[in-house]
């Protein structure tokens, strides 16, 4: 699976948190984690573009769901955005050394900028985000911090969106992987915590 860049310090935090402020908070977020990559992010500039598509692949899970996003929430005013076009308009926030990752600030000012929201919940509850899917109606993104291959425990970081919830029943979440393929993947309810699996939820507040 394609992983995101590092473990947020938001992840950390316990059931929801409210974003009142959008801009108040992204900012927060660019002092915490935005200079660690800035000095290197020219270097990818010069790296042939098969070699940029290889690590797009191994670190864009979160690009990648913001395009499959745009697909999901399309309307004619605000069309699907291709990975052509997303590279092209948002590549100076990847890091050189992860080409096509995202720190979570920019993860959310694009979220915005697709119009998919201007207010994010995180929620580490499984009930919780079925209401929110289900109840709601919001658009929830996923992140894991186990590896979703079967069988598997180890740490990997990894963003998705849910494509289906069910209080008791399990849940469904369309995933990208590093080949470039991507899939729907179903989970029983514990695997959510055994997966450690959290919701972002976006909206529109108006």
């Amino acid at each position: 699976m394609a992983t995101i860049l590092a473990k947020s310090p938001l992840l950390a935090l316990k059931d929801f948190v409210e974003f009142d402020s959008w801009s108040k908070n992204l900012l927060i977020l660019f002092v915490i984690t935005r200079p660690y990559h800035l000095a290197f992010r020219f270097q990818m500039g010069f790296l042939p573009h098969a070699v940029k598509l290889i690590h797009y692949q191994k670190f864009a899970c979160m690009s990648r769901c913001l395009i499959k996003a745009s697909e999901i929430k399309k309307t004619p005013i605000t069309p699907a955005i291709t990975p052509d076009e997303f590279r092209a308009k948002y590549d100076k926030f990847f890091p050189a050394n992860h080409y096509g990752g995202l720190i979570l600030s920019d993860f959310l000012f694009i979220a915005k900028d697709f119009k998919l929201g201007d207010k994010a919940d995180f929620c580490f509850e499984y009930g919780k985000a079925a209401d929110a899917f289900n109840r709601d109606k919001v658009f929830i993104f996923i992140f894991s911090g186990i590896d979703l291959n079967k069988g598997c425990s180890g740490d990997l970081n990894h963003c998705s969106i849910l494509t289906s919830i069910d209080r008791t029943a399990g849940f469904s979440i369309w995933t990208p992987s590093s080949d470039g393929t991507d899939h729907t993947l179903p989970f029983p309810m514990q695997e959510w915590h055994d997966k450690k699996f959290c919701a972002l939820t976006v909206w529109r507040s108006c």
